[in-house]
């Protein structure tokens, strides 16, 4: 047995050292000054995972949104980098039909969470894509970046959103999406009806009449 337990104890020791990977101890460093949050916002898998793409020069620090900007210093300090740019993104919801605009066909009753309301004929909504009102997204915002206005429509406040995701995975109608801010051209509807369908519904929804997109186009083409 003492043999057996010698000659196993090799065996380890040999492998041991073939199958070591090194990592730099940076990684543990620059993991310890990020949040921990896990969120996504900054495209991978989690904080460990941008830590490394950070130390191997794959990543900015900047990248990390949900970050202070004392925390992107310190780490842009610590690695002797500069702490690099990214365009700022925000949550933005697809819908403007509050309570004011938008028509109810029924009256929902139960839990009040959206999601559960979404399971029970979609919600009392007129508009089946619009949003239900009951704050799941305001629910799950650890930054306190989103709240519900009088009508019962969430708002979302720029300075506050770190992008984090978690309202886009908490709405059940898919009405969040993370763009950058700096986008000005927005459509705030996913009606998928037309014209006179769309409007008996909502008195806000896009119509897909084209009238922003010509907007727009004006505002590119007039001389400054």
């Amino acid at each position: 047995m003492a043999a057996l337990g010698g000659f196993l104890a090799l065996v380890l020791a040999v492998a041991s050292r073939r199958l070591f990977v090194y990592e730099d101890p940076r990684i543990d460093e620059v993991d310890a000054l990020l949040p921990k949050s896990n969120c996504g916002a900054c495209g991978l898998a989690g904080c460990r995972n941008l830590a490394e793409q950070i130390v191997a020069g794959e990543a900015v620090p900047a990248l990390c949104t949900v970050s202070s900007p004392a925390q992107t210093a310190a780490i842009a300090a610590y690695l002797g980098v500069d702490a690099g740019e990214v365009d700022k993104r925000a949550a933005r919801l697809a819908c403007a039909g509050g309570r004011h605009v938008a028509f109810l066909r029924a009256r929902y009753v139960g839990l009040s969470t959206c999601r559960a309301a979404a399971v029970v004929s979609g919600g009392g909504k007129e508009c089946a894509w619009g949003c239900l009102g009951l704050g799941d997204c305001a629910a799950v915002c650890l930054q306190g970046a989103i709240t519900l206005d009088m009508h019962g429509l969430p708002t979302v406040d720029i300075d506050k959103c770190t992008a984090c995701n978690d309202c886009v995975a908490a709405c059940p109608k898919g009405l969040f999406s993370l763009q950058p801010v700096k986008q000005r051209l927005w459509v705030a509807c996913r009606n998928r009806a037309e014209g006179d369908l769309a409007e008996a519904a909502c008195e806000v929804a896009c119509t897909a009449c084209g009238k922003c997109v010509s907007d727009a186009a004006r505002q590119v083409d007039r001389p400054t």
